[in-house]
């Protein structure tokens, strides 16, 4: 795992914050499911 870390050419701060938007997102995405789902159990349950 380190070896691949090494080689590869993208600065980890970098890929560090890209995985940090993909986290955000992927949380965004959840809590708008979330969200908009909510509704439609209280109507229908």
């Amino acid at each position: 795992m380190m070896k691949i870390l090494a080689i590869n050419p993208i600065s980890f701060k970098k890929r560090m914050i890209e995985f940090l938007f993909d986290y955000l997102f992927i949380l965004a995405y959840l809590g708008l499911l979330f969200l908009s789902s909510m509704p439609i159990y209280i109507i229908f349950f």
